[in-house]
């Protein structure tokens, strides 16, 4: 495909993943040269319960959620703001 950008620096991953994989050892890590400790701590963090917001524990620590529960008349009021502030946020 040729998008009508080209960059003579840039080689495919995959390539130099699958040349040079022999040489890596069991558990060794690939590092870039730009790879911060910010990016290894965002890496530890997901999946990290303490750490990851969109994480689903498989504890049954909330109640069930029951669509079909009736709701109180603010509880629809709230649904509905909410929905069409995250509509108006996205337009």
């Amino acid at each position: 495909m040729d998008d009508g950008y080209q960059d003579d620096n840039y080689k495919v991953p995959s390539e130099i993943i699958t040349t040079h994989r022999v040489d890596m050892q069991s558990g060794a890590l690939l590092f870039d040269k730009d790879f911060s400790l910010h990016d290894a701590m965002a890496a530890f963090e997901i999946g990290e319960p303490r750490f990851d917001s969109g994480l689903a524990l498989l504890d049954d620590s909330r109640p069930p959620f029951d669509p079909l529960a009736p709701l109180l008349p603010e509880q629809v009021c709230w649904v509905i703001d909410h929905a069409v502030s995250c509509e108006l946020a996205l337009s």
